[in-house]
């Protein structure tokens, strides 16, 4: 059984979400959680070796929270916290800004990605008004930090 039929499945058991959203099957890991621990390099000094420290941290938090969240076991509201703290400290390591571009895109479509589950959930009736606002902000907050990096990139460029 794949790992996304599984969360499915534990999602419906769990009564959080409907069962047409289990039957789309489109329950992933957002890429940016697909990320793999950094190991620090001989020539890092003391602040790189802290800040790769700090990103694998915030990435097994992110991913702990992520899985709980499709599972039911938390909301969206304690799963956006932790991935604050996952896009902290992925950007703080970026030295390019196309890479700092990038990582907000990754970010985007990891926000539109709860977006969608909060809507199905709300349209099942699992979860009230406020979460669905919640999840508007916080996809609507990624969309105005991304554009805000991708000027800063253009103005860096010219």
């Amino acid at each position: 059984m794949s790992r996304t039929v599984l969360l499915a499945v534990l999602g419906m058991l769990c009564g959080t979400m409907s069962l047409s959203a289990a039957d789309d099957n489109e329950f992933k890991l957002p890429a940016v959680l697909e990320g793999k621990p950094l190991e620090p390099a001989k020539d890092d000094d003391e602040m790189r070796k802290l800040l790769k420290g700090r990103y694998n941290a915030a990435l097994r938090e992110a991913k702990g929270r992520y899985g709980q969240f499709l599972a039911g076991k938390v909301t969206a509201e304690a799963l956006a916290p932790s991935t604050r703290r996952l896009l902290r400290a992925e950007l703080a390591l970026c030295d390019k800004a196309a890479d700092r571009v990038k990582i907000r895109e990754q970010f985007l479509l990891m926000a539109k990605e709860v977006e969608r589950i909060i809507k199905l959930r709300h349209d099942a009736g699992r979860i009230e008004e406020p979460e669905v606002a919640q999840a508007e902000h916080d996809r609507l907050d990624a969309e105005i930090e991304l554009l805000r990096e991708k000027k800063a990139a253009e103005g860096k460029s010219k």
